[in-house]
C-alpha cells in the first residue's frame, strides 16, 4: 500500500502544470455595417455587438451578456411583453396613476388654494394623465425598442433596459411620499 502511495505522489510531482486553454478567439472577428447582413452564423449564446474601432463603427462577436449592448436577441413583442417587462412597466403605470391620485386627493388642490408644482402637469385629471400616461407609454415602447435587438441578425439588445422603469417607479414614490408627508402636517 506504501508502495502504491509513494507511486502516486512521485507520478504527482513529477508531471509538469499544463497551462489552462485561452478563453476561444471569436472566429468571426469584426465587421462593417454593411457586411453584416451576410455574416456567418454565431455560435449559440453569441451576439453581434456594435464596437468602434479606429474611428470606424464595427461589429464583432461577444458573448450574450458580456457588454451592455450584447443582450440576448428577442422581438419586439418579447421585449415589450415579457414578465420581467410586465411586471417592472407595470408597477411604474400603478405607481404613476397612484401618484396622480394621491396629488389630486389633496384638499388645497380641491379648494384650489395650492397646486402641481410641475405646471406642465396642470391641475385637473385630465391634464395629468394626459400628459404622465403617454411619457410612461412612449417609455415603455422605447426600452422595449433598445431591448430587442435583431434576431435576424443576431444582433444584441440593451442589457440595463430596466434603469427605465425603476426611475418611474422612484418618481412615483418620492411624489406619493412627499404628498403623504405633507397631507400629515395640515
Amino acid at each position: 500500500m506504501k508502495r502504491f502511495l509513494w507511486m502516486i505522489l512521485l507520478s504527482a510531482i513529477s508531471t509538469q502544470a499544463q497551462e489552462l486553454p485561452a478563453k476561444p478567439e471569436v472566429t468571426a472577428g469584426k465587421l462593417r455595417v454593411s457586411d453584416l447582413r451576410n455574416a456567418p452564423r454565431l455560435a449559440r449564446g453569441e451576439v453581434w455587438a456594435p464596437v468602434r474601432f479606429n474611428h470606424k463603427d464595427l461589429w464583432e462577436a461577444r458573448e450574450v451578456n458580456s457588454c451592455e449592448w450584447c443582450a440576448r436577441p428577442m422581438t419586439f413583442r418579447q421585449a415589450a411583453f415579457d414578465h420581467k417587462a410586465l411586471i417592472m412597466w407595470g408597477s411604474a403605470l400603478a405607481l404613476t396613476v397612484a401618484s396622480t391620485e394621491v396629488t389630486l386627493s389633496r384638499p388645497c388642490i380641491r379648494n384650489h388654494t395650492c397646486r402641481e408644482a410641475n405646471p406642465m402637469f396642470g391641475n385637473s385629471r385630465a391634464q395629468q394623465y394626459g400628459v404622465r400616461l403617454p411619457i410612461v407609454f412612449g417609455s415603455w415602447m422605447a426600452t422595449a425598442y433598445l431591448r430587442k435587438g435583431n434576431r435576424d441578425l443576431q444582433v444584441g439588445g440593451m442589457k440595463h433596459w430596466w434603469l427605465l422603469p425603476v426611475a418611474f417607479q422612484a418618481m412615483g414614490s418620492v411624489s406619493i411620499t412627499v404628498d403623504a408627508s405633507r397631507r400629515s402636517r395640515l
